[in-house]
């Protein structure tokens, strides 16, 4: 039987909790710099992800059937794992649907792909949740990414199944500070280490949310991170609680109504490297003593100085995506005319794009500007690790 259940005197596994609700943000591609080609058919790829206020919900309950016979509740259960014998209830399963607030009525394939893979891996009841999505999907917002990484931590939360490695583990690589605030709560102050998620997350949660999609694994923290290799290494750039430095950038998001397919974005951007369209990619080796861009990115990131951010700000896919879908262009051209910001960027493979301006009151003046204009228009903010992930029990 799993250690982290409790069990009632039908013999039924019963979750510590009744129902969590847990939100998870938003995340933009700062910079996507891609370094060419792997062996194995992927890309290596660098980028800076970081957190926008833009969220998606998840509530998390087990479902409850009834046995007539004894006149008492019981939890239906995955009997592959389970040691409790299944329910005979039609219920049984993991069930997913939308909340009636939803902003938008689609859930993500990847989150039937999630419940399905954490009951069956650890062996638990099955839930039913409910999907309040507020991040577009097909965007390079990480929407779909946004709900799995919800229910991952839900899981964990509602189960007391460890996301976060041990404090004695974590100790290795951020501060004592820091090793308390991750083993009680995903929603604490950070450090001022940077913190992999080799060491950070437990490694079955780790290998689970990367079978899921490529971003989940920065949404379960969040924050600020630099991202390599195929998008399966993460550092995560996390400064003290009360330092002025990584101050909230203000963004505008918006996202056209066609999107742009991931694998095709990068097929794209290989034919146009090889007919010269494009800039070649990157390349892999870069000396200590001449900091690469992204190294530069998050000193200009860190010193909250928005004029040596926004040259920065790079995304190697965006001529491709514009290839498979104009509106991005389109997008693009409307903002610049229409709001003049620092800088205008795609993120991910697209199809949404982003705005940086100087004020939260100039963001806010460009969504009013924008909206009559674009069919999805959003001012936000950049925000820190600790606002990434919101728990409500």
């Amino acid at each position: 039987m799993s250690n982290f259940l409790q069990q009632n005197s039908c013999g039924c596994l019963l979750p510590r909790k009744n129902s969590i609700t847990v939100s998870v943000a938003a995340k933009v591609n700062l910079s996507l710099i891609v370094k060419g080609k792997r062996t194995d058919g992927y890309s290596d790829l660098c980028s800076i992800l970081t957190s926008i206020a833009l969220y998606d919900s998840v509530t998390i309950a087990p479902i409850v059937s009834h046995d007539n016979s004894a006149g008492l509740p019981q939890q239906a259960h995955n009997n592959k794992y389970s040691s409790a014998p299944q329910s005979q209830s039609a219920n049984s399963g993991n069930t997913i649907s939308l909340c009636a607030t939803s902003a938008y009525n689609i859930i993500p394939p990847a989150a039937q792909k999630t419940a399905d893979a954490f009951t069956s891996k650890f062996g638990l009841p099955y839930v039913s949740i409910k999907v309040k999505k507020g991040i577009p999907l097909g965007a390079g917002l990480g929407g779909s990414s946004a709900v799995a990484a919800a229910i991952i931590i839900g899981m964990c939360k509602l189960f007391d199944i460890n996301l976060f490695n041990d404090v004695s583990n974590v100790k290795r690589s951020v501060s004592n500070d820091v090793a308390k605030s991750v083993s009680d709560n995903v929603a604490q102050s950070v450090p001022s280490q940077t913190i992999f998620s080799n060491d950070l997350f437990n490694k079955d949660i780790l290998s689970l949310a990367a079978s899921i999609g490529s971003d989940v694994p920065f949404q379960l923290y969040g924050g600020i991170a630099k991202l390599s290799g195929k998008g399966d290494f993460l550092e995560f750039v996390a400064p003290t609680e009360n330092s002025n430095s990584f101050k909230p950038l203000n963004i505008v998001i918006a996202k056209p109504k066609g999107y742009v397919v991931t694998a095709d974005c990068f097929a794209q951007y290989y034919k146009l490297v090889s007919q010269g369209v494009t800039p070649k990619a990157t390349p892999k080796i870069t000396t200590k003593a001449k900091p690469t861009h992204n190294q530069k990115l998050l000193e200009a990131l860190q010193k909250g100085d928005l004029q040596k951010v926004s040259p920065l700000v790079r995304n190697d896919l965006t001529s491709a995506a514009i290839s498979l879908n104009s509106e991005i262009l389109t997008y693009k051209q409307t903002i610049s005319q229409l709001t003049n910001p620092q800088i205008i960027e795609m993120s991910g493979s697209g199809s949404s794009v982003f705005a940086l301006y100087e004020s939260a009151n100039q963001a806010q003046s460009a969504e009013r500007l924008l909206k009559p204009e674009l069919h999805f228009v959003k001012a936000t903010t950049t925000i820190p690790h600790s606002k990434a992930v919101i728990i409500a029990h």
